[in-house]
């Protein structure tokens, strides 16, 4: 039974005063009584939040009327107070009680209704306060609204049946319950709107809206008899109406709002009214007061009191004190002043009597100002919720409602035994200490599906204890799952006291779900987490600034891991607490659903070992090797970075004979793939495991370090150089070309490491052209190893470094060192032509490269003999490279003319053909002097008239005798 309203009896009359209590009306502090002799009092209500409440008599006007008082109303903004009296509607100064004015157009009227409303004035957009009044007389409905200082008559509706009952839904809509039913009046336009059910389809029922058209049709066929009908709102723009026993629910317009069943009143009211966050209904027959839910329907109170027949809820808009916080009854002789409880205490009442959908309903209804984290609360009682659907087997649903809510993970866990949940199970294990998680999990026996078999040795059973709540009402912990039924009642369903014995396909379903429900929740944790599972600086800084209730609302999950239902901390503790709470959720997440797999989906095993990134290493690796499954547990030390036993693992298998567990584990293959896949930061593993495969093989070891990938680009080349050199000089070979001609490094100490190791080899290997042809393309192609120390390296008189002498000295800028070796050592004097023109093209030094290369022939240095013929080839060939008088000065006296034909001849050519390409140039311009003269005659000719009429075409002036430039264009 729920506590939620306390009777407190605050006034009753004296046993020898002989009239009754006809109307009641409270606003603020004051409560007006209205007696059957005209009577009013005036009273103030003293201690009103409290259990000693007690009434103060301010005044008694014992002429306020000459007949009983039969309704009091007042509207606050503007201190008036209507009354039923005498079937006339009277209005009263609200603080003297003093009549202003009788509405003698009411006369035999039986019920009003007041209201006020901010509204628009149409013309002027300027909102102001309109206080209305509905009058029902008989078949008429007279409406009024107050300006300057009076009441001013507006429309008059005609009805279909007498006014029973009035109810504003909204500043210009008033319901009118008649006597066969409900209408919905337009107080603008006088335009009536009947409200009825809608009628079914098919002539059958369906649903509870056809049990209400049925008896709503009946009594606008009935001729009118019948109780009261009654109508109130529901908060907002709802309201709910009652005929009898039956009811709809409307909007503020008057459509019905489908799906909305019937309320289950065993009799009809008397009187309804909607005190926050209940509906409350008045039974004089039967004597007692309901609260209901309004939304479940369901019977939460009945307060049992004697000859009851008033029920007064002040409206919000006259006292936002009254809101929800009291409401008042009266019999014919006395007066209850009912207080609400403490909604904490209320939701804790529901929860210690299991009623979980009571409270989330409740919870639901009130505004979160009214509860301290009323996200908590509403979410630790979904998750009571949930654990009862998991006690009644519905797995799905609990699951659902555990994701709904972004339970903490241990939450669901702790309901599995202790082969998935561990020391987190409240949960023994009957008859599973044999479970044989390795033969349910082994790859090889998955076509007859071992898993299944030992699920269904498992059977689960209650702890002693249970783990206690993380939110804390006090009291006991909830049991069942309430639907619908009233908790007014006994209970006849079982309650489950703890978990379900779980064994074969029952387990099995819950294992589903479980899994579906933590693949949601590692989702949920994903965006705390940068991709490589590493957390993010902060977690506090992917929460808006907003509260933490706030916070709530969007995401239920950062309340629980974050936020702790407290504003947000910035300080390093606070940040501490948070990265560790995560972390320890990831954990538990990843290392539940890993067993899972083992259990239940040995092939999801290596899947998820790939991709997880907090498992518990203890447990993955115990159960990894227990099932043989060693290519998962090297993928599993390769995500939480324990290379180093990984390695030690590919060490073992790889040297080791051929494995049947783990036949792709066997030689340096593996090694080799996970040695590629570590960064630079892990140098010194790579360059300590890699010694093996570069051993076993050494062509696919050599991978390692020059496959085409990041890892590989970003390792610390000078230290792997080093490595490489200390293991064979072919290996450092093949690496500095890799960096070098595939990478394009330009560090000097490369190439130059580079060309002493080729130099090493041709030592090692003098007749090895392969070498040598290499050694020379390097050392003309590259432009960054240190001249001066490979120069230092080569051997002067080796004729096999020659050639590699030249190319150095050529690098260096000594031209001349290097065509005497071309010429006087190699004798190679195509190599020296070919070398000049090189250089000529690159470079314009003076005097030229062929004459360096020409003096060599004709004027050697001891004790060279010159070499004519070779000099009279080039001269032939680049003679018009050459000064004449330079070149004519170095000559033989003794050279004839005839072997100097082709040099003058090549001259001439030259020559003549500079002239031509000046005298061709000199033409050219002529004409386009020409040209450009005829054009400027033509622009100089052009004449402007300018009359006193002309004027600007751009500034529109009159031109005038203004001073002129006309542009060519």
């Amino acid at each position: 039974m729920l506590n939620a309203f306390n009777a407190h009896s605050i006034f009753e009359l004296a046993p020898k005063e002989r009239f009754k209590i006809e109307s009641l009306l409270a606003y603020g502090d004051k409560l007006l009584l209205g007696l059957s002799n005209g009577t009013l009092r005036h009273y103030k209500v003293l201690s009103p939040d409290s259990d000693q409440i007690s009434l103060e008599l301010l005044r008694n006007i014992d002429k306020f009327s000459r007949r009983s008082i039969d309704l009091l109303a007042c509207i606050k903004e503007v201190q008036i107070l209507v009354s039923l009296s005498d079937n006339y509607v009277h209005i009263h100064d609200l603080n003297e009680f003093t009549l202003t004015e009788t509405l003698t157009k009411t006369k035999g009227a039986s019920t009003f209704a007041v209201t006020s409303n901010i509204e628009q004035d149409e013309k002027t957009q300027i909102p102001s306060i309109v206080s209305r009044l509905a009058v029902g007389i008989k078949k008429r409905l007279l409406l009024y609204s107050w300006h300057d200082e009076e009441f001013l008559e507006g429309k008059e509706v005609v009805l279909s049946g007498a006014a029973r009952s009035l109810t504003w839904a909204s500043g210009g809509k008033v319901v009118v319950g008649l006597a066969g039913g409900f209408v919905v009046v337009d107080v603008r336009t006088g335009i009536t709107k009947e409200i009825a059910p809608p009628e079914t389809k098919g002539g059958g029922a369906s649903g509870p809206i056809s049990s209400e058209a049925a008896g709503w049709g009946a009594y606008m066929g009935m001729g009118g008899w019948g109780s009261k009908p009654l109508s109130t709102h529901l908060g907002g723009d709802d309201l709910l109406l009652v005929k009898d026993s039956t009811t709809l629910f409307v909007d503020s317009e008057g459509a019905i709002i489908p799906n909305r069943g019937p309320v289950p009143w065993p009799a009809s009211p008397d009187a309804i009214a909607f005190s926050y966050p209940y509906l409350v209904s008045l039974s004089a027959a039967k004597q007692h007061l309901e609260v209901r839910n309004p939304s479940t329907y369901t019977l939460l109170q009945t307060i049992h009191l004697n000859s009851v027949s008033i029920l007064h809820v002040p409206s919000p808009n006259v006292s936002l004190v009254h809101a929800g916080k009291l409401f008042y009854i009266a019999s014919s002789g006395q007066v209850w002043r009912m207080t609400a409880a403490d909604y904490e205490t209320q939701i804790k009442q529901l929860i210690e009597g299991d009623h979980l959908n009571e409270a989330i309903s409740l919870l639901e209804i009130l505004e979160s100002v009214l509860l301290d984290s009323k996200e908590e609360q509403l979410r630790e009682v979904k998750m009571l919720k949930a654990e009862r659907l998991f006690e009644k087997r519905k797995y799905r649903e609990s699951m659902d409602l555990f994701t709904q809510v972004s339970a903490p993970p241990e939450r669901a866990i702790r309901l599995f035994p202790k082969v998935i949940a561990g020391n987190l199970s409240i949960c023994d294990t009957a008859a599973s200490d044999s479970i044989n998680s390795g033969e349910a999990a082994d790859g090889s026996d998955a076509a007859t599906n071992p898993e299944t078999s030992s699920i269904r040795n498992i059977s689960l059973t209650k702890k002693v204890g249970d783990a206690s709540s993380i939110f804390n009402f006090g009291g006991g912990k909830s049991h069942a799952d309430d639907d619908s039924a009233s908790i007014a009642v006994k209970h006849t369903e079982t309650i489950p006291d703890g978990p379900p014995v779980l064994e074969g396909p029952e387990l099995e379903k819950a294992v589903d779900q479980l899994s579906a429900h933590l693949n949601d929740t590692r989702q949920a944790l994903s965006k705390y987490f940068h991709p490589d599972g590493t957390l993010r600086d902060d977690p506090a800084n992917i929460i808006s600034k907003a509260s933490s209730t706030s916070s709530a609302n969007r995401d239920p999950f950062e309340a629980s891991f974050l936020a702790a239902g407290k504003p947000l901390a910035q300080s390093p503790e606070a940040n501490a607490e948070r990265a560790e709470k995560l972390l320890t959720a990831a954990r538990l997440v990843d290392t539940t659903l890993f067993k899972i797999y083992i259990i239940a989906r040995p092939g999801l095993v290596g899947p998820f070992v790939r991709i997880q990134k907090h498992g518990d290493p203890e447990v993955f690796s115990e159960k990894l090797r227990e099932l043989g499954r060693f290519t998962e547990l090297i993928d599993f030390l390769y995500q939480r970075e324990l290379h180093r036993e990984a390695l030690e693992l590919l060490l073992q298998f790889g040297k080791g004979p051929e494995d049947e567990r783990a036949p792709s584990l066997c030689g340096p293959r593996r090694t080799i793939v996970y040695l590629q896949s570590l960064r630079a930061n892990h140098i010194d593993l790579i360059l300590e495991f890699s010694q093996w495969p570069l051993e076993a093989d050494p062509s696919f070891g050599m991978e390692i370090f020059t496959t085409d990938s990041e890892n590989a680009e970003s390792l610390p080349r000078s230290k792997v150089v080093e490595y490489l050199q200390s293991r064979s000089t072919g290996f450092a070979i093949q690496y500095l070309e890799h960096v070098i001609h595939e990478l394009g490094d330009q560090t000097p100490e490369f190439h130059t490491r580079l060309i002493w190791l080729y130099l090493s080899t041709l030592k090692q290997m003098p007749h090895s052209a392969h070498h040598s042809e290499k050694l020379l393309a390097f050392l003309t192609a590259s432009k960054q190893y240190r001249s001066e120390k490979v120069l230092g390296w080569l051997p002067r008189e080796d004729p096999a470094f020659y050639e590699a002498r030249a190319i150095v000295l050529r690098n260096m800028g000594q031209h001349k060192a290097a065509l005497e070796i071309y010429v006087f050592k190699l004798h190679d004097h195509v190599k020296a032509e070919e070398y000049c023109k090189q250089i000529h093209l690159t470079s314009s030094t003076t005097p030229t490269i062929y004459h360096t290369l020409l003096t060599l022939y004709l004027r050697p240095p001891p004790p060279h003999t010159p070499h004519l013929a070779p000099a009279l080839t080039l001269l032939s060939r680049h003679g018009a490279r050459l000064e004449a008088s330079e070149t004519l000065a170095l000559i033989p006296e003794g050279t004839t003319m005839a072997s100097l034909e082709s040099y003058f001849q090549s001259r001439i050519r030259t020559a003549n053909s500079k002239a031509s390409t000046e005298r061709l140039t000199a033409t050219l311009r002529k004409s386009y002097l020409v040209d450009v003269q005829d054009r400027l005659l033509k622009e100089q000719g052009v004449a402007v008239v300018v009359g006193e009429e002309r004027s600007c075409g751009v500034c529109h002036k009159r031109l005038g005798a203004s001073v002129l430039w006309r542009l060519a264009r």
